[in-house]
């Protein structure tokens, strides 16, 4: 047994610092007798807190976890990790080694679960709370295995959200334990099946991390972050209302109008209720919280791509919806956002988008097919046809800027045809029938209205 132990740890910092090495003890059979040994003398503190290390080393390389695991790796470390609830340096190199294992190689995952994964990260959070290393490391291991719905029921089903809130309290000052923390409360969200009272629960202690660790705002960018979890799933939306976290999400809105992080995830969630038609009876109050976000932080990319978007929803056959809009100065605001970014073609298309919704509900004169006359000019102060061209002119070849700028000339008033449009895009567009086939109707509608002589020139 002496020797044993010697063997171990000389092979620890060995197999540590050469990959030539690990390869070749990998190819020469030699984890089989690692994990015999292991096995053999499972009462030796020494022999599994080294066997642990020498599998969590080897399993650092993604292309030696599977071989490993095809050894059953991971039931020797849990066997390990379960037997000796109180030893630190056990726990620890054993939280490694299955960590490892189980990350990125998905068919590992279902094996690592299957010898018992998920029972000894629980263990090592509850037996090693005042560890906050092997903490972190078991909190670890849940994150890569929680991404099997099957995990998530069973953790869920076993009490692990109470496990996780007696650990938030117990590990006080943890930055880094808080976030783990909450990943996997996140994550647990989106689970398949999940149910209702399951999402008030992690809700629940998701409630309890900055009341614990005091951070500021931490609470509110956590629960935007969980309610934006929760609509991207099938069914996610209906309990999100269902539920009462619309006004809940409202709220956060309005109380945090100068905090990113929950504007930024606030309006994602806003964006995809709209999208699957669960915002109708407050439309206008949703509306005007995207357009405070646009407002509040001018020069942030991914949250105007996110505001224009929900914009599109939104405002879609909605002409109330529109008006309350426009008469904030919404129409000033989106076409500020649209020459600000105006080289950014994601945020392009959802603008042009926007933009034609809106015109066609303010349109005085619209009846039917019949070309709009004019506009109520207070409601459309800001918007300029001619930007619309110059930044048509700027992607030639991303087919949706041309169709959707295409729909916005088709809208052009009286007042704006006084003004020189360069119809150089359209002309390009029926130039390359092949290339653009879905632009092709749209600019010949275009040229109709704005320049029917240059389409009659163009046909003959």
């Amino acid at each position: 047994l002496q020797l044993q132990q010697e063997i171990f740890a000389f092979l620890v910092p060995v197999l540590a610092i050469s990959e030539k090495a690990q390869k070749q003890f990998i190819q020469d059979g030699k984890v089989k007798i690692v994990l015999e040994r292991m096995t053999t003398y499972l009462d030796c503190p020494v022999i599994q807190e080294h066997g642990s290390l020498i599998i969590g080393t080897l399993a650092v390389s993604k292309s030696h976890r599977s071989v490993l695991e095809r050894l059953n790796a991971s039931q020797t470390i849990v066997t390990a990790l379960l037997h000796h609830e109180k030893s630190d340096r056990i726990h620890e190199n054993g939280q490694i080694a299955l960590t490892n294992l189980s990350a990125e190689v998905y068919g590992n995952k279902y094996t690592v679960v299957k010898n018992g994964g998920v029972q000894a990260a629980i263990t090592s959070l509850t037996k090693m709370s005042h560890n906050p290393d092997v903490v972190d490391l078991a909190l670890k291991l849940l994150g890569n295995l929680i991404e099997l719905d099957a995990v998530c029921h069973s953790f869920l089903e076993d009490q692990g959200l109470d496990v996780l809130e007696t650990l938030l309290k117990s590990c006080t000052d943890c930055r880094d334990t808080e976030i783990l923390v909450k990943n996997i409360l996140i994550h647990l969200a989106s689970t398949k099946g999940i149910t209702a009272s399951e999402l008030d629960a992690i809700e629940r202690v998701i409630c309890t991390v900055p009341d614990v660790l005091q951070n500021n705002n931490g609470e509110d960018v956590y629960l935007v972050q969980f309610y934006e979890k929760v609509v991207s799933t099938v069914n996610g939306c209906k309990m999100f209302v269902d539920c009462g976290s619309f006004d809940k999400m409202v709220d956060l809105l309005t109380i945090n109008s100068t905090t990113y992080d929950v504007q930024f995830h606030g309006c994602k969630v806003m964006a995809a209720l709209a999208m699957n038609g669960f915002n109708k009876k407050r439309s206008s109050e949703v509306l005007s919280l995207i357009h405070n976000a646009m407002r509040n932080f001018p020069g942030k990319l991914d949250l105007h791509i996110v505001c224009c978007g929900a914009l599109c929803y939104l405002t879609e056959e909605q002409d109330s919806t529109s008006m309350v809009f426009l008469h904030q100065h919404g129409m000033s605001t989106l076409m500020t956002t649209l020459r600000r970014f105006q080289d950014e073609h994601r945020l392009v298309v959802v603008a042009f988008m926007a933009l034609e919704n809106l015109l066609k509900s303010v349109a005085a004169n619209e009846d039917n097919d019949k070309l709009i006359k004019s506009y109520d000019v207070k409601l459309i102060e800001g918007y300029d046809v001619l930007s619309v061209i110059d930044i048509m002119s700027r992607f030639p070849d991303v087919v949706d800027i041309q169709v959707f700028g295409c729909k916005l000339l088709t809208l052009a008033t009286d007042d704006d045809m006084k003004k020189e449009l360069d119809t150089t895009p359209l002309l390009d567009i029926l130039d390359r029938r092949k290339s653009m086939q879905d632009a092709v109707v749209w600019a010949r509608r275009a040229l109709q209205r704005i320049r029917p002589d240059l389409l009659e020139a163009e046909e003959r």
